[in-house]
């Protein structure tokens, strides 16, 4: 995790990822810390999903593990 990056950054990185194929999602943490995944494949992402901060897996779980609804 990079302190120095704000969501600006994730975004500007987001249409290069989705034309190379990629998933992208950024979960937010706290004020100005955000979690962000980018991934190829689903099956990628369930591999990963373990390793996840505990604050993000909670989430995902209250939301049925859709990491596109993940904010909330």
């Amino acid at each position: 995790m990079n302190s120095h990056l704000k969501l600006w950054d994730f975004a500007a990185a987001y249409p290069i990822l989705r034309s190379r194929g990629c998933h992208v999602f950024a979960c937010e943490l706290s004020e100005n810390r955000y979690f962000v995944c980018g991934f190829r494949s689903m099956e990628l992402y369930c591999q990963c999903e373990p390793f996840f901060p505990e604050q993000v897996r909670r989430k995902l779980n209250k939301n049925g593990g859709d990491p596109f609804h993940a904010a909330n």
